[in-house]
Formats: C-alpha cells, sequence, structure tokens
C-alpha cells in the first residue's frame, strides 16, 4: 500500500515531466538510433535489452552491454556519433510533442501548478525543442542530464526539483512513463502517474505507479484530486 501525501489547498502540488516518451513522442526514433549505433559497432543488442533499457541513459546502457561483449574501438567514439545523431533528429523534425501535451501544461500552468521538466536529455536536445514548440514558457524548472550527477533511476533529479520548489517530495508529484523513471519517483518519495503507450505497453513495470492513464488530459484531475481532498485528512493511501 503505497502513502500519498495531499497537497493542502493553499499550496499546489509540484509536477515533474519526463521529457522522452512523455513530452516529446521520440521513443521509436531514438532506439532506432542507438540499436543501429550498437550494431556499427559489431554489438548484438536484441529488442528485449533495447526495451529494457528504455529510460537509461545511453551511456550507461552501452557501457553494460559493451563490457559484456567487449568493444573494439572507443566509447568515446560510440559516444561522439550518439549525441550528433539525435540532435539531428531533434533538429530535423523527425521528433514532435506528445499530443495534447500543450493543452495540459497550459491548464496546469493556468491552474498555478508549479511544473518542472525532468530529464535524461542532454539541455541542447530538449531545450531547442521546447522553444520550436513554445512549450518552454511553461515550466518553472527545468532539469537536465547535465544538472544531475546521476541519471535516474536515482533519484537525485526528483529531490533537486523538490528543493527548487521549495516543498516536500511528498507534495510533489512525476509524470514519467519508463521504469528507470517510475523508481527515480518513487525512490525520491513523489506520488507517481505513468503515462502508458504503445513503446511501453510492454516493458513498464506499472505496478510501480500510484495512477496510469493512457491520455496525458486525465492527468489535470487527478492533481486537482490530491489538492482538493486535503480537507479532511492529511494523507490517503492507494493501492
Amino acid at each position: 500500500m503505497t502513502e500519498v501525501v495531499r497537497c493542502s489547498a493553499r499550496k499546489k502540488c509540484g509536477v515533474g515531466f519526463d521529457f522522452d516518451g512523455t513530452s516529446a513522442r521520440s521513443e521509436e526514433v531514438i532506439g532506432k538510433i542507438e540499436a543501429g549505433i550498437l550494431t556499427e559497432f559489431d554489438i548484438r543488442a536484441d529488442e528485449d535489452f533495447m526495451a529494457q533499457h528504455t529510460g537509461f541513459r545511453f551511456t550507461d546502457s552501452a557501457r553494460t552491454i559493451c563490457a559484456a561483449q567487449g568493444l573494439g574501438r572507443p566509447l568515446s567514439e560510440m559516444f561522439r556519433i550518439h549525441k550528433g545523431r539525435i540532435a539531428e533528429a531533434y533538429q530535423g523534425g523527425a521528433i514532435q510533442p506528445v499530443e495534447h501535451l500543450e493543452e495540459v501544461l497550459q491548464t496546469l500552468s493556468s491552474s498555478g501548478y508549479p511544473l518542472a521538466l525532468t530529464t535524461s536529455q542532454r539541455r541542447t536536445n530538449a531545450e531547442p525543442f521546447l522553444k520550436r514548440y513554445d512549450l518552454l514558457r511553461f515550466f518553472n524548472v527545468c532539469l537536465y542530464k547535465d544538472d544531475v550527477r546521476n541519471g535516474k533511476p536515482h533519484p537525485a533529479i526528483y529531490q533537486k526539483m523538490a528543493r527548487r520548489f521549495g516543498l516536500n517530495p511528498r507534495e510533489c508529484v512525476a509524470v514519467e512513463d519508463s521504469t528507470p523513471g517510475f523508481k527515480a519517483a518513487k525512490e525520491a518519495k513523489l506520488t507517481l502517474i505513468a503515462l502508458e503507450a504503445d513503446h511501453n505497453r510492454k516493458t513498464a513495470d506499472f505496478s510501480l505507479a500510484d495512477y496510469v492513464v493512457k491520455d496525458i488530459r486525465e492527468i489535470p484531475p487527478i492533481l486537482d484530486s490530491l489538492n482538493h481532498q486535503s480537507s479532511t485528512s492529511s494523507t490517503f493511501f492507494i493501492r
């Protein structure tokens, strides 16, 4: 049973949005790029491996599989190629925002929710993307791969988000789509809203989530319920 602390009616929950797969429809594009790079370096990575490592930093996943199989070329060369191709995908328009994202961010921002971007993506990829689609304006805080030493599933990014908002982590909510993101949020003691989609339906561990949604338009009512139910007690339990 998971304890979820309600946000007070006077203080809105802080909400962290993951980027790849949650805000940007990027998982399929990035997955193909990363699988292709590993193949170029004679590293065998089947669909199960790629699926299990969705949400992890490529540098971490690549180190794991290259150590197991052996690599005849420098990892630094692989990472350089990866950095360039991912940047090209974002800059070239191959990746689009998740459907209804602007609508949901507008609703939450207008309602006074402090919003954060909490991503393992590089600032140089995510920030121009958000500016291009006029989404950056909705976020009070942006935390990128560059801003934390340890990536998800380590809780550092959500701990830092809570500090930036001046909130207890239990007064914050994470919107995530991958198991590493789920683990990061729960380890940081956040309420977790998991977004279920085609790319993660068979691989993500949704048992970790407090709420599971298939459409991000379901998120504002959930957040409103966390705020408005605070008048009767300080906590409630789900699952």
